[in-house]
């Protein structure tokens, strides 16, 4: 997910409109209201929507695809293990989209990348640690 959204992101800061943008920030603030009421499955489906609609803006048509379905893959392991956590690291992924959503705005790739690539790595590593918790073997990061 890393690759493709380094891709997805660099190149939606290449094409995006006001209207992307727009789209993003109700995303974001309706994110905000679920982590207010803590609600991890409305934030988690929100996060998808956010990361989908950035592999959208990029209108290339096999990236999109392959993100949705890396995204659909990422649900499902989601539902079936994390039925009702709240991790801890919710406030600070919404910190990162944040970042990112600022980041399209300004137009700055390389800032960009290298924060698409921190919250992914992030994610997977808080993924990781809820899998081993929840008995499954380690799934080590590379």
């Amino acid at each position: 997910l890393e690759a493709l959204e380094g891709v997805a992101f660099a190149q939606a800061a290449k094409n995006i409109k006001e209207a992307d943008l727009s789209r993003l920030q109700v995303i974001l603030e309706q994110m905000d209201q679920a982590l207010q009421s803590r609600d991890s499955n409305l934030w988690s489906d929100l996060n998808s929507r956010f990361h989908r609609e950035v592999a959208e803006i990029t209108r290339m048509k096999l990236l999109t695809e392959f993100t949705l379905r890396t995204l659909d893959n990422w649900d499902r392991l989601r539902r079936y293990f994390f039925k009702q956590d709240f991790s801890d690291r919710l406030p600070l992924a919404q910190a990162e989209h944040r970042k990112m959503l600022e980041l399209l705005r300004k137009g700055d790739e390389q800032a960009l990348i290298a924060t698409v690539s921190q919250h992914n790595r992030e994610a997977r590593d808080t993924y990781c640690k809820l899998l081993e918790t929840a008995g499954m073997k380690s799934c080590s990061a590379p």
